[in-house]
Order: structure tokens, then C-alpha cells, then sequence
């Protein structure tokens, strides 16, 4: 059973391949994932090591998240 999600994206994606809208919310995720855990070890004042590390870690778990969401399949 699709989602409804996916049908509107499969029924209005036009000449976009798949692969590269996959790609592209990927892309999103693990910017959002850096910028939301870069705020936040900024806002700590941690060294610049553990602060690359955390946003590693946000990065990192973004991806673990993209790849557990059912996208247009």
C-alpha cells in the first residue's frame, strides 16, 4: 500500500528521475541534520573538534533517518 506522499510525488515529478529526487531530499536531510547539530555544539561553545564531531554525528544521523523513510518508491 503506497503512501499518499508518494503518489503525489510519483504522479507530478514530471522528467525528474527518482534516483535523483532520493538524492536530493537526501541532500537536504543531512544539510538540515549538520546545521540544526552545528547550532546547537556553537551555542555550547565546544572546541572545534567534539563541535565537527557532533555535526558528523547530525549528518550521520540524518542519513540513518532518510534511509529508514519510505520515499518514492
Amino acid at each position: 500500500m503506497e503512501g499518499e506522499v508518494s503518489k503525489a510525488l510519483r504522479a507530478n515529478r514530471g522528467p525528474v528521475n527518482e534516483l535523483a529526487l532520493n538524492f536530493g531530499i537526501l541532500l537536504l536531510i543531512m544539510l538540515a541534520g549538520g546545521f540544526l547539530t552545528g547550532f546547537l555544539a556553537k551555542s555550547l561553545r565546544l572546541p572545534d573538534k567534539l563541535m565537527r564531531g557532533f555535526i558528523g554525528i547530525g549528518v550521520l544521523g540524518g542519513i540513518y533517518f532518510w534511509a529508514q523513510t519510505p520515499l518514492a518508491h
